[in-house]
């Protein structure tokens, strides 16, 4: 029950910032589901190797963000 709230808790804060142009939202957003993630990978349900792609795709987030 907690991944399912994460991830729609982070989700929905996350597109509510995105939208509405509040950062705070945004990150809140992103650090529920950066969690989620990290706690995905720790379980093994995720292979580290993604770790690089993600790397990434936060850069690119960072990058459209300013």
């Amino acid at each position: 029950m907690l991944p399912a709230t994460l991830l729609f808790g982070g989700g929905l804060l996350f597109w509510l910032g995105l939208l509405s142009g509040r950062r705070a939202l945004l990150y809140g957003g992103g650090i529920l589901l950066g969690t989620l993630f990290a706690w995905m990978v720790e379980l093994g349900n995720v292979q580290p190797t993604i770790l690089p792609v993600l790397a990434g795709i936060v850069v690119l987030a960072r990058a459209l963000a300013t």
